[in-house]
Order: C-alpha cells, then structure tokens, then sequence
C-alpha cells in the first residue's frame, strides 16, 4: 500500500473523496445498478421465498411415499403395524394415482391415514409378490388398498374408487378406531377373547366424555388391540382367576380396566391383568405394553373371560325383551354397519371429513324457514355421503364375515404380535403358523403366505365413538 505524505498547506482528502466510485455509477445512487436490476433481485428473493414455502407446505401436507416392497421394515409398518394407510398400486400404464386418490388424501390425513404408492406386482423378502401375498386383483382397475389396525389388508371395491367421497367413506370406515359395546357373550369373544389381546373397560352406566377421550388415545398407540366397553350395570364380566376383582366392580361408580390376552399363539391359557392407575392414555398405553411383553405381570387360568346378563336386569328381561322385540331387530339390521347409528349421532361428516354441520341437519332449513340453494346443495351432499358411508360399511361387514366363515375358531393362532415385530421378515415362519392355518383366507392359486391376524370383524354391536371436529374442505 502506497503511503502518500501531505506537506504543508495541503487539506487532507475527506472520506467521501477517498471512497471509490464503482464503475459506471454516479456517486452514492444505488451501488451502480439500475432500478431494472434492483427489481430483477426483489423478484429473485421473492420467489426463493416462495420455493421455500413451497415446500414446506409440501412436507407439512399430505403426500404420496414411494414405497419399495423389498424394503422390509416398510412392508411392515404398511401391512403389518396397524398405521391406517391408503396404498395406490401403481403399473407400467398407470404410474401415478388417480386424481380420485389425491381428492380423499385432505379429508383422511386429518384421520391420520398415511398413502403410499407400490408396485403390487414386485416381490417381498419371502419371494411372494405383494398382491399374492395379501389377495389383491391386479386386473380390478384403478387398485387401491385399505390397511390398519391390525386387519388384513382390503382392497377398495371399484364402485368407492370412482371418486374421491367414495374412497373417504371406504377408507374411514375400514380405518377409524373404535370402542365395543359388545352385548352377547358371542360378540364379546369375536370383540375381545379371540384376539390377541384386548383391553376391557368395565363400568357402571355410560362413559363420561373425557374418559372416552383418554381411551381413544390409547388406541392410537396399539392399534392392534381390541377395545371392548363392558356397562355391568347391564352385563356380568367374568375374568376366571380376577373373579373377585370383577365382582367388585359392578359396586364401584369408577371404570374398572383390564388387559386379557392369550399366553401364545397355540395356547388356550388366558391371562388377565389390572390396570390400577387413573385413566391417562399414556399411563395406560404403557401399562398395555408392558403387559403385552411380560407374561409375569398376568395372572393365568384356563378359564375363557366371558359376559353375562347381569341379575339385575334379568329379573325383568322377559317383560323388556318382549316391549324391545321390534326394535331389536331394527338395531340388529342397522347394527349390521358397525355402529352406523353412533356414527350418526356422534360423528357427524364421520367418513368424509368434510361435511357441513350447519346446513340443515334433517331438512328442517331452521324451523321452517326456505333454505337457500346452497343450503340444499349442502344437504343433499350430506345425505349422499351419509348413504355412501353406510354402504361402505356394510360392504367391510359383508367382507369381513366372509373371512370369518372360513377360518377356524382358533384363528387367531396365525400371527404373533406385530406391534413390535422388528426383524421379521413377511412370509417367514416367525410370523406365520406352521400349519397355514389361515390358507382359507384367499383362493388357493394365491397360496398365501399366511395371514395378518384378523383382529377386528366391525360387528353390528354399538360402538362408542368419538366425537371429531371436521372442516368442510
């Protein structure tokens, strides 16, 4: 750096003298760049933000992952874990799903469906391909896939996938969470004993709102267990080797819970165990977890647990039974949808996610008041889904009890847990009985690799829901 010395008489260079002028510019105006180019930079920055923001919507919403069917952890979290997914069987000439798809993907996120997409056609670890591995039909067009909770995976008939309210109605109800009621020993042990495991809610009169609201978080941490809700001031709970503790029971005003499950998959030994803290879902859902690894924390009998109809309310039954005879039947004909009828009263727009409350209810337009065009367009709408959902439904009833029909009794002796199922390969011996017993599930060209446990038939008992707060989309 050249040093220059100021002799006497000479002022010294002011900062301002001494600043270089960039080339082609006029002093301090802009740094040299022209309004023109100023502009171009703002335009830049804005869309970088954009881009960004873009993309964080991106991965905020909902979207499609790319699934690999020799990925084995992936194919068990999708089929096996009980996460409610919607999967798009893609081919050479459909590679991307259908706009139907991407419709029902805002409602049924907000139900925390996952979606994915797979070639069904690409093989699993244990060499069988996905659609022979879980009865899907290729040539059914578009093929689109209903996982979760535990059940084996169904397969969207064609008259839902037309469009996007029917994919929601048949996707919801297969996936949604549910708590039983079951009223007959017989649905008690479809419900609860024949499963895997199954948490029993025991209590006197109905179940107050915040309770109901820990319970349904429980489940969301173990779908694949049951959940059956057990008034004893209507049914009797008998638990074998917990017999003194469910007789107390039906004299407590609290809800009682306990954790039934089958020592292994070939055992008829039952074990019962009692959760003994307040209800808090977490507390609960640990409790579950520990009982579901730790066979000490039962207590074991060979006694099936099963209900009864109390003394109390036999002692007038007959009269009752006779008064209730038609509505009976009525309620075993809508039962028939898996709790249709709480459905309507608790979950309204359940199955949609998008309905509009506020547009009329049953037509009524607000007391006799002329709705307005919108208002009918609303409520034809709502009624439409409502029917859509019915009948979806009934259809997963139908399905269900298909399946059913032609398992054995001891069914459920397929499958270990899979909630924490790490390492096991689909197909493999470790998560399939070694007898097949559950061949029956699909045609025999299939030759299925075994069978997910069936852990839920969606049965005409009433199930208590919970009540959701949808948006209209």
């Amino acid at each position: 750096m050249v040093r220059r010395r100021v002799g006497k008489g000479q002022q010294q260079p002011s900062a301002a003298a001494r600043r270089p002028v960039a080339a082609g510019g006029h002093g301090g105006h802009g740094g040299g760049r022209s309004p023109a180019q100023v502009g171009m930079l703002l335009l830049a920055a804005v869309l970088g933000l954009a881009g960004v923001a873009g993309l964080v919507l991106y991965w905020m919403g909902p979207h499609v992952q790319l699934l690999d069917a020799s990925d084995q952890s992936q194919m068990q979290r999708v089929f096996l874990s009980g996460e409610p997914w919607m999967v798009y069987c893609s081919s050479k000439r459909a590679p991307e799903p259908p706009k139907e798809f991407t419709d029902a993907m805002k409602s049924l996120s907000k139900r925390g469906v996952s979606f994915g997409q797979l070639n069904c056609g690409s093989k699993l670890p244990s060499g069988k391909t996905v659609a022979s591995r879980f009865g899907i039909d290729l040539k059914s067009k578009p093929v689109i896939v209903a996982t979760g909770n535990g059940k084996k995976a169904k397969q969207v008939p064609r008259t839902y996938t037309k469009t996007g309210t029917g994919l929601i109605s048949f996707v919801d109800s297969f996936t949604r969470l549910r708590l039983y009621e079951p009223r007959t020993s017989q649905k008690f042990q479809e419900q609860c004993t024949r499963k895997k495991a199954c948490v029993i809610v025991a209590h006197k009169g109905p179940l107050d709102t915040s309770t109901t609201t820990e319970l349904y978080k429980a489940m969301e941490q173990h779908r694949t267990v049951s959940f059956v809700s057990i008034d004893t001031s209507k049914s009797r709970l008998h638990l074998g080797v917990a017999e003194s503790r469910a007789a107390n029971i039906e004299k407590s005003e609290t809800p009682t819970i306990f954790v039934v499950r089958k020592r292994n998959a070939t055992s008829n030994k039952f074990g019962v165990s009692v959760y003994g803290g307040s209800i808090n879902a977490m507390q609960l859902a640990d409790h579950i977890h520990e009982v579901l690894e730790n066979d000490a924390l039962l207590k074991w009998s060979s006694v099936r647990p099963d209900i009864r109809s109390s003394s109390s309310s036999s002692s007038s039954s007959s009269s009752r039974r006779q008064r209730r005879k038609q509505p009976s039947n009525d309620e075993d004909s809508s039962g028939s949808t898996g709790g249709t009828r709480a459905d309507s009263q608790q979950h309204p727009g359940t199955g949609s996610g998008d309905q509009d409350d506020s547009s009329g209810g049953d037509g009524g337009g607000g007391g006799g008041v002329p709705m307005t065009a919108e208002e009918r367009r609303r409520e034809r709408e709502r009624r439409r889904r409502e029917q859509m959902d019915r009948e979806a439904m009934e259809l997963i009833q139908e399905i269900d009890g298909d399946d059913e029909d032609e398992k054995d009794d001891d069914d459920d002796d397929v499958t270990a847990y899979v909630d924490d199922a790490e390492g096991v390969e689909l197909g493999e011996e470790s998560i399939v009985g070694d007898d097949d017993e559950d061949e029956g599930d699909y045609d025999e060209d299939h030759d299925v690799d075994g069978g997910v446990e069936e852990i839920d038939e969606e049965d005409d008992d009433d199930v208590v829901e919970l009540e959701e707060d949808d948006e209209e989309e």
